[in-house]
């Protein structure tokens, strides 16, 4: 088991794999930082109810997943958790709004470039007539 810090809780990762040896991750929320006793009621009350649980992935899409090099999972999941997450949806909107005037901006300065690229080119072309 190992736990991190996502941004905003305490989380717990289970991975292991099932009788048909597909790998399977189950994800606890601890509220604050664990202690000794806390892990071992999670492993010992929780977990089981967890892993009795059914698992609803799309069986085919796992098969069909070329397998991916375990630094690079390990990267990947790495990433993944340092990545803030947005706790409100103020703050996603905020993010899609900054995300919009982004595009809206670059379109822009694509365009003035694109003009003023297009005025040199008649200017060269004057000059030469």
């Amino acid at each position: 088991m190992n736990y991190f810090f996502n941004g905003q809780f305490r989380c717990g990762l289970v991975e292991f794999t099932d009788t048909d040896g597909h790998l399977q991750v189950r994800q606890h929320i601890f509220w604050k930082e664990p202690n000794e006793e806390e892990i071992f009621s999670f492993l010992s009350r929780r977990l089981p109810q967890l892993l009795e649980q059914k698992w609803y992935a799309d069986i085919k899409e796992i098969k069909e997943q070329k397998r991916v090099n375990p630094k690079r999972m390990q990267r990947m999941l790495r990433i993944a958790r340092q990545k803030l997450v947005l706790s409100t949806k103020s703050q996603q909107a905020i993010s899609q709004q900054r995300d919009k005037l982004k595009t809206i901006k670059n379109k822009r300065n694509k365009e003035g470039k694109q003009q003023f690229m297009e005025e040199q080119f008649k200017k060269k072309q004057e000059k030469r007539r």
